[in-house]
């Protein structure tokens, strides 16, 4: 298997323990930062392939960063109200 292969595997991995995940918030904040970083490598294998620029790559980390910010905002609010960051199905925010 090539490296593009297994990072394609690995995304797929992080992916469906991200959508098992329905506890704890700040674990699934975690679960979403690996699943960027896992895909910011499939990008840079992927483009050093094709010897592309890295615009992709820069768009990807972008997101990233904006995910992380939304996340971590989310989750001060979510403590600030709670007390907690354990989800609870039957209860809404």
């Amino acid at each position: 298997m090539s490296m593009v292969n297994l990072l394609f595997i690995l995304v797929v991995i992080i992916a469906l323990l991200f959508l098992s995940t329905r506890h704890s918030l700040l674990l699934s904040l975690i679960i979403l930062n690996a699943l960027v970083l896992s895909a910011l490598l499939t990008s840079i294998f992927l483009l050093a392939l094709v010897s592309s620029n890295l615009y992709l790559f820069t768009m990807i980390l972008t997101l990233g960063v904006c995910e992380a910010g939304l996340g971590l905002s989310l989750l001060v609010s979510v403590l600030k109200v709670k007390g907690t960051d354990y989800m609870d199905a039957n209860k809404t925010i």
